[in-house]
């Protein structure tokens, strides 16, 4: 096939490009040896991901999982699993909340945590407390699984990006390495930190069939789809279309504004409808502001400042997971541009950007 100029490529049937877009090249068909060797590299990432977590199946329930899973009347069974769709995350039981947080779909996979894997009574109940706690275990074992799911589905997408041969390896190397990485542990070994597993999961799946699916129109509402039920599971999936876009850019695949409008047309009309159901949800809801940034005292713009140090701290855990910690918060508040650690942060954004527009 001659991909050495856009009008030498059929245009696709139902494809949302225009005349003048510029495809990617058409993916190899996949060989035999390919299928085995990925079924080993899979086979391998999913031992990664038991031996790394073997040990949380033990935890039991941490933190902020008695408040949203224990003291959580509405997951207990399926009947009730609707309404989840129309709470707010800290008015799932009764506690002090935490702010306006939307995030039914991860409460709904708790809901079938504990219709599978039932209910166990501890040594700590009493005439007091009579209801049985859910199988803390069980649900140990499916947040294990998730993330074994993330990360097979980020080795998918890797396969995506990256040039057959080669390649191959490397996207081998890249989810064994999220599968294993220290920086997960928070998300992986709580309970209540399956919201960032449910969303990676679903941000990897989106962008996968993303870059598959060439801007054929089935392939990128059904990439919005996967986008959305992140959204569901927890706020920060909102952050993937930027991410598409740096692809989208990077291997040229439109040249047009309206090649642009099309495709991303499904993200917007899901957007759309999950700003809706947040909205109808989280409406008239009673909760506190999130106590480290109170609204009275911190304005919009220290936040974005405040948040650029977090990013640098990140982005340090990444490289060099060290001190580690179940909870992330109490960062200074930045209250000036000319803040040494707010400049250093946007500096390292910038180059991070361009890195990724020239590599």
């Amino acid at each position: 096939q001659d991909t050495g100029s856009a009008s030498s490529q059929p245009q696709q049937k139902g494809a949302c490009v225009s005349p003048d877009s510029v495809l990617p090249e058409a993916m190899p068909l996949l060989t035999r040896r390919d299928l085995v060797r990925g079924a080993w590299t899979l086979a391998v990432i999913l031992f990664i991901c038991i031996a790394s977590y073997f040990t949380a199946l033990s935890n039991g329930f941490t933190l902020d999982d008695e408040v949203i899973i224990v003291r959580n009347e509405h997951i207990r069974s399926l009947s009730a699993m609707p309404r989840l769709f129309t709470m707010n995350w800290w008015n799932m039981a009764p506690a002090s909340a935490a702010g306006n947080v939307y995030r039914p779909l991860a409460a709904a996979s708790y809901t079938l945590d504990v219709v599978l894997g039932g209910n166990r009574a501890t040594d700590s109940m009493s005439v007091a407390s009579p209801r049985k706690r859910p199988d803390a275990r069980f649900m140990h074992v499916t947040s294990v699984a998730y993330h074994f799911l993330a990360s097979a589905v980020l080795y998918c997408f890797l396969l995506t990006l990256l040039p057959s041969g080669s390649g191959i390896f490397a996207a081998g190397v890249g989810a064994a390495i999220f599968a294993c990485h220290p920086v997960h542990v928070e998300a992986v070994a709580s309970l209540v930190g399956r919201a960032e597993v449910l969303t990676g999961l679903f941000c990897f799946a989106a962008a996968t069939v993303w870059v598959h699916g060439r801007d054929r129109t089935l392939w990128t509402i059904a990439s919005a789809m996967l986008w959305f039920l992140g959204l569901l599971s927890k706020e920060m999936a909102i952050t993937l279309p930027a991410l598409l876009v740096m692809v989208d850019i990077v291997r040229n695949r439109r040249r047009t504004l309206i090649g642009w409008v099309r495709c991303y047309a499904p993200y917007v009309f899901f957007l759309a409808l999950y700003v809706a159901m947040r909205h109808v949800a989280l409406r008239g809801t009673q909760v506190e502001s999130y106590l480290a940034m109170p609204p009275s005292r911190v304005s919009y713009l220290e936040r974005v400042m405040t948040m650029a140090h977090a990013f640098a701290t990140y982005l340090r855990l990444a490289v060099l997971p060290v001190d580690l910690s179940s909870d992330y918060g109490g960062f200074p508040i930045t209250r000036t541009l000319l803040s040494p650690v707010f400049l250093a942060s946007l500096a390292l954004h910038v180059m991070l950007i361009g890195a990724s527009a020239f590599a």
